[in-house]
C-alpha cells in the first residue's frame, strides 16, 4: 500500500499562510479516535448490529461522531485551500493586464464562485454525513431494543426457573418430610414387634437352608447364652454342643423347607447353654412363601414344657412302682386339718403337741409318696 504524497508548499506570504492552515488542518485531520481507529466498517459500509461486548460502547459514538467531524472540516478546509490557491494563480496570471475594475469585479466573482462551490459541496457532504448518522442511530436503537427484548426475555425465563425450582424444592422438602415421617412410624413399628417379640416367653426364630438365624427373639438368645445381635447369622452348632440335637434341628428344617408343608414336634430336646440341662419344647415349623429367586426359610416357635415333662415322668415312675397318687394328697390334706385344729387350741393344751406330731408325721409320709 502506497503512503499519501504530501502537498507542494505554498510561495510567498500569502502561500506562508496558506502552507499554516494546511498543517493544522492535517494536524486536525490526524486526530483520529482510538476506538475509530481499532472497529473497521466492513465491506459495503454496513455495520453488525447488536450491542457492542466492550463495557465502554456507549463512548464510542462521540468520539466517532467527532472524529467524523474532523474529516469533514479538514477535506473542507483543503478543498477550500486549493480553490483560493487556483483562485490566486488565475488572479496573478490574469491581474497585471486587465484594468482596477475589472480585477475587483473579477477578485468578487472568484471569491463568489469559490464560496459557491464550497457551500454546495459542504452542503452535499453534511447531507451525506447526516444520512449516515441517522443510519447509525436508527442501527444502534434497533441494536439496543433487541438487547432489551433478549435482556427481558432472559430476566422471564429466569425468574420462570427460579420459580420452578422454588416448587421443585418445596416438594422434595415434602417429601423428604413424608419420608421421615414414613421411617419414623417403620421404626416405631420395628420396636413395637421387636418388643412382642422378646416379651414372649416361647422361642421364637427364622432360619435359612443352613442353619442360619435370620431372626430370633430374647428367649432363643438366653437359651443359647448370648444375645439377639449375637445370634443373627449363626447357627445352632455355634451355641450347642450336642451334634444330635443340631442335626436334628437343621433336618427337621430342611423337611419343612422341602416340602412346603408344617410340621408338629411334640417334644423336642434343647440342651441349655448356661445350664448343661436338657429342656424340652413342643415345636411347630411353618415354611414362609417366598418368591422367584429368594431363599428358602422356616418359621419355628417352640412352647418350654419341660415342667410338664418332668411331671409326666414322675406319674410314670410312681406307676411303675405301684403307689397310688391319691395317697399323697390325702396325706398333705390330713397334715393340713391337724395344723387348723392345733390353731384353734388355746395355748398350753396338752392336745397340742399331739396334733403337732400328727401334722409333722403326714407331711413327712405325703413328701415320701410323692417322691
Amino acid at each position: 500500500m502506497q503512503t499519501a504524497r504530501a502537498p507542494r508548499p505554498f510561495a510567498g506570504r500569502r502561500g506562508a499562510r496558506q502552507n499554516t492552515a494546511a498543517a493544522y488542518i492535517g494536524r486536525a485531520m490526524s486526530r483520529q479516535p482510538a476506538a475509530a481507529a481499532s472497529s473497521p466498517v466492513p465491506p459495503g459500509g454496513a455495520r453488525p448490529s447488536g450491542p457492542s461486548p466492550s463495557s465502554s460502547a456507549p463512548e464510542r459514538r462521540p468520539l466517532r461522531r467527532r472524529g467524523s467531524l474532523h474529516r469533514l472540516i479538514g477535506i473542507t478546509s483543503l478543498v477550500s485551500v486549493a480553490l483560493f490557491g487556483l483562485f490566486e494563480t488565475l488572479h496573478r496570471a490574469l491581474l497585471p493586464g486587465l484594468p482596477p475594475s475589472r480585477s475587483l469585479a473579477l477578485s468578487i466573482a472568484g471569491a463568489s464562485a469559490v464560496a459557491a462551490c464550497a457551500s454546495l459541496w459542504l452542503g452535499r457532504v453534511l447531507a451525506g454525513l447526516l444520512r449516515a448518522l441517522e443510519a447509525e442511530v436508527g442501527r444502534r436503537e434497533e441494536s439496543e431494543l433487541a438487547l432489551r427484548r433478549s435482556k427481558e426475555g432472559l430476566e422471564a425465563e429466569v425468574n420462570k426457573r427460579n420459580t420452578e425450582l422454588r416448587r421443585a424444592n418445596a416438594e422434595l422438602r415434602r417429601q423428604i418430610a413424608e419420608r421421615k415421617g414414613a421411617e419414623q412410624e417403620l421404626e416405631g413399628q420395628r420396636l413395637f414387634l421387636r418388643c412382642v417379640l422378646d416379651t414372649d416367653p416361647h422361642l421364637i426364630f427364622v432360619k435359612d437352608w443352613d442353619g442360619r438365624f435370620l431372626l430370633a427373639n430374647k428367649a432363643v438368645a438366653e437359651i443359647y447364652g448370648t444375645t439377639v445381635e449375637g445370634i443373627l447369622g449363626k447357627t445352632d452348632a455355634d451355641f450347642n454342643a450336642n451334634a444330635g440335637e443340631v442335626q436334628a434341628f437343621l433336618q427337621a428344617d430342611r423337611d419343612v423347607m422341602s416340602s412346603g408343608t408344617s410340621r408338629w414336634i411334640d417334644e423336642e430336646p434343647v440342651t441349655d447353654a448356661r445350664t448343661s440341662r436338657q429342656r424340652w419344647f413342643q415345636t411347630v415349623k411353618v415354611p414362609l412363601p417366598v418368591s422367584a429367586g429368594s431363599p428358602l426359610r422356616v418359621l419355628g416357635v417352640a412352647t418350654d414344657i419341660t415342667h410338664r415333662k418332668e411331671l409326666e415322668d414322675r406319674l410314670l415312675r410312681r406307676k411303675e412302682a405301684g403307689a397310688d397318687p391319691g395317697t399323697s394328697r390325702l396325706l398333705g390334706e390330713a397334715a393340713d386339718r391337724a395344723a387348723g385344729a392345733r390353731a384353734r387350741l388355746r395355748r398350753g393344751h396338752p392336745c397340742a403337741a399331739e396334733f403337732q406330731a400328727i401334722e409333722e408325721l403326714c407331711r413327712e409320709a405325703a413328701r415320701l409318696t410323692a417322691d
